[in-house]
């Protein structure tokens, strides 16, 4: 099978690692992939890492290069053309009848995170009836395509994601060479209690509750430290969290660390006591799996796809309620049975989400597409 996967995003980042490893496990199975990279940052479009057509720049930021460069792929591929990110969908007008596109979600119609971006976001979207087939991480999103496109479900899957296999327990960490030269360079020698955060400072992200539940933990566990890891995201989201530091006088407790890969990360969490996600939307969260696969536990919110991706193995709290998410994070601060509970169930839940279930699934709505019935 001939398969193109299209995308916008840098091999690293959240958006981007999933389809690094769809790709790989695709090309495993023996499959024809060709990877298609919208790279803003380059101003190009890229065959597998190779550069093939230079992009003017124009004003307007990315979505204006996506739609640029899209109009630059005037003869599409032959074989599946999977677009990765729902940002692409337009581009699945040109050939309806064999495009696949994932939609992550849809928070930028109900919450834009920047001036526009509802409007920019329509745009972008607007091949999303037009797909053969539409893909979602959780039934959360499921439902939020079919209640905005009216998307009948012979044509829209759920097909949860596979962990990183970078990204495992190691229980012996800290007594190896990389362990220890990392809590050296970290200033972790003494195992300090850790809360952790990894994403961006974008509003639905709920940072500054999260700082605010941090406040009043600390009059609780005093040695309690914090470290957040990502870039922001939106220039505004790191001036609220630089204003609710300060306001809090959390200087001394929190760390920002900018993007970190999958080996730095899987230290951060081994290092972790507990990973805090409190988020408002989420289509996916890929944290809080990345967490409970390297043995971290995870307090998270109640609402969206959060509670489809932890099931019974974190603690589910109401993110709106500042109290609920310090009573959370001090509850497992302090408690190490809990935590090692936590542990084991994280543990098992992640190990559900495999590379063979992901690519199984994905190869089946790929056939069906291609299918002359499906037409």
């Amino acid at each position: 099978m001939k398969i193109t996967l299209i995308t916008n995003a840098s091999a690293t980042s959240g958006v981007g690692k999933p389809v690094g490893m769809l790709r790989e496990a695709l090309r495993a199975a023996g499959q024809d992939v060709t990877i298609l990279t919208l790279d803003h940052r380059m101003s190009a479009i890229e065959q597998n890492g190779r550069i093939v057509r230079i992009v003017p720049r124009l004003p307007g930021g990315k979505p204006a290069f996506w739609l640029v460069a899209g109009s630059l792929l005037r003869t599409p591929p032959e074989g599946i053309l999977h677009f990765t990110n729902q940002t692409l969908a337009f581009l699945a007008r040109r050939a309806p009848e064999r495009s696949v596109v994932t939609v992550w979600d849809l928070i930028e119609l109900r919450d834009p995170q920047v001036l526009f971006g509802g409007t920019v976001a329509r745009i972008l979207y607007r091949g999303i009836r037009n797909a053969a087939h539409l893909l979602t991480y959780s039934e959360a999103t499921a439902r939020d395509v079919r209640a905005q496109y009216k998307v009948p479900d012979a044509r829209l899957s759920v097909i949860p994601p596979s962990g990183s296999e970078s990204l495992r327990f190691q229980g012996a960490l800290w007594q190896t060479e990389e362990g220890k030269r990392f809590l050296a360079d970290a200033d972790l020698c003494d195992h300090p209690p850790l809360v952790l955060y990894v994403g961006s400072e974008h509003r639905r992200k709920n940072l500054r509750r999260l700082l605010e539940a941090l406040a009043l933990v600390r009059q609780r566990v005093p040695n309690v430290r914090f470290v957040k890891i990502g870039d922001a995201g939106v220039a505004s989201g790191r001036r609220e969290l630089r204003e609710t530091i300060a306001r809090l006088h959390l200087d001394r407790t929190v760390r920002l660390v900018e993007e970190s890969n999958d080996a730095a990360l899987r230290l951060w969490y081994h290092a972790a006591t507990v990973l805090a996600f409190p988020s408002l939307d989420e289509g996916f969260g890929f944290p809080p799996l990345e967490a409970m696969a390297c043995g971290t536990p995870v307090v998270t919110s109640n609402r969206s796809s959060l509670p489809e991706v932890v099931g019974d193995a974190a603690i589910l709290v109401n993110p709106e309620d500042t109290e609920a998410i310090a009573e959370g994070l001090a509850l497992v601060l302090t408690d190490a049975p809990l935590r090692a509970e936590l542990r084991r169930r994280g543990l098992a839940r992640a190990a559900q989400f495999t590379r063979e279930n992901m690519l199984a699934a994905t190869l089946a709505v790929y056939a069906k597409v291609l299918s002359p019935r499906s037409g």
